[in-house]
């Protein structure tokens, strides 16, 4: 049995596929420099600042170490700059 996609209704396009489930474990997907920057509408300069700087806590992946985000961690920063 392939992997099963679970979606998030509120969500639209590229960002309904959020989780994946593979045989009962529940894995979540790392988000791209510019799906994190297209969630928080900023320039993807300013995540990358941010994921620098500590403000955005990042992964570094593959051979050219790019950077991935979790989705809560987005998520988190949106609802601090949300109470502002």
């Amino acid at each position: 049995m392939g992997p099963l996609s679970a979606f998030t209704p509120s969500l639209t396009g590229a960002w309904q596929n959020r989780v994946v489930i593979t045989e009962g474990a529940l894995l979540t997907r790392l988000l791209t420099v510019k799906e994190a920057a297209e969630l928080l509408h900023v320039h993807v300069n300013t995540v990358r600042n941010w994921s620098g700087n500590g403000l955005l806590p990042s992964y570094r992946v593959g051979k050219r170490a790019d950077r991935r985000f979790l989705w809560g961690d987005v998520q988190k920063l949106l609802r601090k700059s949300s109470r502002r």
